[in-house]
């Protein structure tokens, strides 16, 4: 069972973790701080939830929620992971789960075990709670940002609606947990496209 208890063992190393990630995240409009440790209170309540999670599991996903978006890339994350906990006595396994773990947050996911989807679903657990839209939002202004989408409002719900209707959760718990919110996100993604569409005929 995942308790502040079981979890003592391995608070130290989580706390430096914490702290360099809290040094070195960036802050995008989507991609900072509070993202990293929205997952990682997902995947903690995960762990929590969905059977056979034992407290190293638990120390290994928090881990890598941690550090999982360190660097705007997958790949360059595992190596800063990799160079950081291997100053702090992680085993050369436990470095190579966690390198593991933040790879399988690259979109598209494919999951291999259920320690991977529990980070998959806790990278987008907002897909089913009240504060989607504005999560929503972050991520557009982040990618306009980049220039990576058109400024259009339109297309850019209509490419939400289609993310959320295509997107499934993986563990149990997170079904239960957010699949109802995610149906009525949905719906306020239609209501707002469909005021747009009515705006633009008048």
């Amino acid at each position: 069972m995942i308790t502040c208890e079981t979890l003592q063992p391995y608070i130290q190393k989580l706390n430096t973790v914490r702290e360099f990630s809290a040094l070195h995240m960036g802050n995008l409009p989507y991609h900072n701080r509070l993202h990293v440790e929205d997952v990682v209170s997902s995947v903690t309540s995960l762990a929590r939830l969905e059977l056979g999670i034992s407290p190293h599991d638990a120390f290994m996903l928090i881990t890598a929620a941690y550090l999982h978006d360190i660097v705007d890339n997958e790949e360059k994350s595992v190596l800063v992971a990799r160079t950081l906990l291997g100053g702090l006595n992680y085993s050369s396994r436990e470095i190579e789960q966690v390198g593991g773990l933040i790879l399988a947050t690259k979109i598209p996911t494919r999951p291999n075990n259920l320690l991977e989807e529990i980070i998959c679903d806790a990278d987008v657990d907002n897909l089913g709670r009240e504060d989607f839209l504005d999560k929503n939002n972050a991520v557009r202004e982040e990618l306009l940002s980049k220039g990576l989408i058109s400024k259009d409002l339109a297309s850019w719900y209509a490419k939400s609606i289609e993310f959320l209707q295509s997107h499934k959760y993986y563990t149990i718990s997170a079904r239960i947990l957010r699949n109802e919110g995610k149906q009525k996100n949905i719906e306020r993604l239609k209501q707002l496209l469909n005021e747009i569409t009515e705006k633009n005929k008048s």
